[in-house]
């Protein structure tokens, strides 16, 4: 999802060369699946609020039962093919492990906290105007 393969530059926008080869390459075969599982999710969980909301609001009682009842089995159904079938896990927890890497040779504070958002100084360790977590950057690298 985030490698692109396939594109070509032409006058600054990228153009798809090969769509055959965007859809086959490694990264998609677990991205795919993932991408779809999502979306569903997603509709699962709209369905289900939106029976909510009528069933809050005493409107089509009976058709908002069946829409939270539909799609909370949706949601649960597609949450568990995620957490059994999705690939892209074992990318995302290697990322997220050079990224420990990463941290424990920048940070040097013990315990580590983790910058959310800041501006860095130029050459050096540290930010001006940092909103950080204390001890997150620990819990993220261990």
């Amino acid at each position: 999802m985030q490698v692109p393969v396939g594109y070509v530059m032409q006058n600054g926008q990228f153009v798809s060369e090969r769509l055959v080869q965007n859809q086959l390459e490694p990264g998609a075969v677990g991205a795919i699946p993932h991408m779809v599982l999502a979306a569903y999710l997603t509709g699962a969980f709209c369905v289900a609020a939106t029976g909510a909301w009528y069933l809050l609001r005493g409107v089509f009682a009976a058709e908002a039962r069946l829409m939270l009842r539909m799609g909370l089995y949706f949601a649960a159904g597609c949450c568990r093919s995620r957490a059994s079938s999705d690939t892209s896990t074992a990318t995302t927890s290697m990322s997220i492990a050079g990224q420990s890497r990463a941290l424990r040779a920048w940070h040097t504070e013990q315990p580590a906290s983790e910058v959310l958002i800041g501006i860095p100084v130029r050459g050096g360790r540290d930010h001006h105007y940092a909103i950080s977590i204390p001890i997150l950057g620990s819990l993220i690298a261990a």
